[in-house]
């Protein structure tokens, strides 16, 4: 007997990953979905709605505003699709053990009239330990998975939560802690490593189930 291996199509597995996050929308607004999705994918540029639809839907199937339509008001939510991508992505990557979890907040330059959320924060690639630069743009609180890859070198951190900082709004603090926690919930079997620069010290203290907190703290701290 002499053993066949079959090589999957890697446009095949591309759509037998995002069938896994059907149930998450409707019928019409799956196929939106994996047109916009797989433009993003395929976008030599900038990744505006307008470039995604041009490289996912090239024949014009759709028109352009119900792609619009679809992330303005479209019936889907944003949260079901991340836990369904996230454990997803750790049962295809077979990860063994604690999963460790990065958490950051970074400034994405983003602004206009009509986008909410924007205000002037501190721009953490521009700042140095004597200068601190603040730019206009979205504060985003960004949770990603620490992956090794099969090819060796650094570790790949793989975007699993993201929430939006909004001035007079819920602190970085929380946020995170809004991340973690659902994360904690999508894998009650599984342990959280989660990692975080001084600012998200507070951790500690928000009592988040399974997981263990590494951060820093003043040596005279004694309590949050």
């Amino acid at each position: 007997m002499t053993e066949t291996n079959i090589h999957l199509d890697p446009t095949d597995k591309w759509h037998g990953f995002l069938t896994l996050m059907a149930d998450v929308f409707t019928s019409p607004g799956f196929n939106i979905f994996t047109s916009l999705i797989s433009g993003w994918v395929l976008s030599p540029g900038r990744r505006t709605i307008t470039q995604m639809i041009c490289a996912g839907d090239p024949t014009n199937k759709k028109q352009h505003d119900a792609y619009h339509r679809f992330v303005r008001c479209g019936r889907w939510s944003m949260d079901k699709l991340w836990q369904c991508m996230v454990v997803s992505i750790v049962l295809m990557l077979s990860i063994k053990g604690p999963l460790v979890i990065d958490i950051d907040d970074t400034l994405f330059k983003k602004t206009g009239r009509k986008i909410q959320g924007t205000g002037i924060f501190r721009d953490a690639v521009r700042s140095t330990k004597s200068k601190v630069v603040y730019s206009l743009g979205l504060n985003l609180v960004v949770a990603t998975l620490r992956v090794n890859a099969p090819w060796g070198g650094c570790p790949i951190g793989l975007p699993i939560g993201v929430r939006l900082h909004k001035k007079g709004g819920p602190t970085t603090v929380d946020l995170a802690e809004v991340i973690a926690v659902w994360l904690s919930r999508w894998f009650k079997d599984r342990h959280l490593e989660i990692c975080a620069d001084g600012c998200y010290a507070p951790l500690v203290g928000r009592h988040i189930p399974n997981a263990t907190i590494t951060s820093r703290i003043y040596r005279n701290l004694s309590t949050f």
